[in-house]
């Protein structure tokens, strides 16, 4: 109202005496009908203001219903039962709380309306896989490469299901191809299974060369795989610098993230190649606490293993046999941990001998024939 005032009184007053000092016009109308004239004239500008503001109130404020309206909209889309996105989301919180089947129903929903998507496919394969449903798995990855032949996890899964179902690495490699850095890596770990490790290691330059991250990896998984082979002396420059790198990875991040959870179980395992029993336990414990099944059943499986696998190179065979008890007991697997693993991989070879780890194998092929 101010405003409005004042602007008034400088565009229809002062100018008036502006006018009447600089014209000397003493003999015009008086001023009093000049004032009652400016007035009228205030009013009308008043009014016409007051209704211009009136209009443009009006017209934010349909703005903003069509904004709520649009927004309700939207969430109620979301909603429905045709949306993938919505779906898949869903599937995934399923999955993630262990109930497998109820997430491969909302995933198939959500195919039915994107049918050549190849993500949904491949999650849809990968939580069969989850399962043990390994057919299922199968042609769903094999689906997944028919529409997106560059999708490299599908690739790496199909290798990962045949070590996973067989135990054979080789017939596992051959499934493999291309030169990217999770290709390279997995190809490393399956001819450590095979115990050809100068083979393994002639793969490491181009691992090293695919990524900044595989770069940066490099000094972990030459030291893991020269430890492996044996050669401990070779091993351990290696593993110190792995250890002092993976210390500052696990300070960059949140402590109860799941990039904490790997990163100390990546710590643990060289830990227990170094030969600090003590530490890696610490660390173990401390990941498994992070991400339990009951928090999320995938990961948390897959925490359990790592665990397995770590405490297997302290040849500590009554951990392991802790640790492969509680992975049969939950409803998913860990995508590497089968009754043709056990027999197969060397990590193992510390423990073979123990019957306890021979009556686990035992209870992981009933499991696995289901």
């Amino acid at each position: 109202f101010i405003i409005v005032i004042t602007f008034t009184w400088f565009f229809f007053f002062f100018p008036y005496y502006l006018r009447r000092d600089a014209s000397n016009l003493a003999k015009q109308r008086p001023l009093s009908t000049d004032v009652i004239y400016n007035i009228e004239r205030t009013i009308v500008l008043l009014f016409v203001i007051a209704f211009v503001f009136f209009c443009f109130n009006m017209f934010m404020f349909k703005e903003k219903l069509q904004d709520a309206d649009l927004a309700l909209a939207s969430s109620a889309v979301t909603k429905l039962p045709s949306d993938a996105k919505a779906l898949q989301d869903s599937a995934i919180e399923k999955r993630q709380l262990g109930q497998f089947d109820e997430a491969i129903k909302l995933f198939d929903a959500a195919i039915k309306v994107h049918p050549r998507d190849d993500k949904l496919l491949y999650d849809r394969a990968l939580t069969a896989f989850f399962v043990r449903r390994l057919q299922e798995a199968e042609d769903g990855f094999l689906r997944v490469q028919a529409l997106n032949p560059k999708n490299v996890n599908a690739s790496i899964k199909l290798a990962e299901l045949k070590y996973f179902s067989s135990g054979d690495a080789s017939q596992a490699l051959v499934l493999m191809s291309g030169e990217q850095a999770e290709v390279l890596l997995y190809k490393i770990e399956l001819l450590t299974a095979q115990r050809k490790y100068d083979a393994a290691l002639a793969l490491i330059p181009a691992y090293q060369a695919s990524s900044p991250a595989a770069a940066s990896q490099t000094p972990m998984v030459k030291g893991i795989l020269l430890a492996s082979a044996g050669r401990q002396e070779a091993a351990i420059p290696l593993l110190l610098a792995a250890r002092t790198k993976l210390a500052k990875d696990l300070a960059s991040v949140p402590g109860y993230s799941v990039e904490a959870q790997i990163y100390k179980h990546q710590l643990a395992l060289v830990e227990a190649y170094i030969g600090n029993e003590r530490v890696a336990r610490e660390l173990t414990l401390e990941a498994l606490a992070l991400m339990p099944p009951e928090k999320d059943a995938t990961i948390g499986a897959i925490g359990i293993s790592r665990a397995a696998h770590m405490y297997a190179v302290l040849d500590r065979a009554d951990l392991v046999v802790e640790m492969l008890a509680r992975l049969r007991t939950l409803p998913g697997t860990d995508l590497r941990t089968s009754a043709a693993s056990l027999r197969a991989d060397p990590v193992w070879d510390k423990i073979n001998d123990d019957q306890r780890f021979q009556d686990e194998i035992i209870q992981f092929e009933k499991l696995d024939n289901l």
